[in-house]
């Protein structure tokens, strides 16, 4: 009976494991924003994209932009599926950089708004 509980257990770990994986497969290429030489944002900045499904998602993006000297905070919103990233006063981030912090970490970009 116990090796019938273990086996059943590693089953459902593993297809639960497999269908993790399958939410977590991002596309990591620009989808609808085109890069934008030079652009610089100031402010809250937010910005669209797909691919996140869960808070470890969420997580990952508050890590890699929390690491950023600009970033005074962001807010993950995986319901309505955007990222808004709020910029220290006097600090800027350049569009490329923003974008390839997203793409980077396996996500896609759809659109920025620049609340100016």
């Amino acid at each position: 009976m116990k090796k019938f509980i273990i086996m059943m257990l590693s089953i459902v770990v593993l297809t639960g494991t497999a269908y993790a994986n399958e939410d977590h497969k991002h596309d990591a290429g620009y989808s609808a924003v085109e890069a934008e030489d030079g652009q610089l944002y100031t402010g809250d900045v937010k910005v669209n994209v797909t691919g996140m499904v869960c808070d470890f998602c969420a997580q990952a993006l508050e890590k890699v932009f929390g690491k950023q000297e600009a970033v005074s905070g962001i807010d993950v919103n995986l319901d309505d599926a955007f990222v808004k990233v709020s910029l220290k006063d006097g600090q800027s981030m350049e569009h490329d950089k923003l974008v390839k912090l997203i793409v980077d970490s396996g996500y896609n970009v759809e659109s920025i708004e620049h609340a100016k």
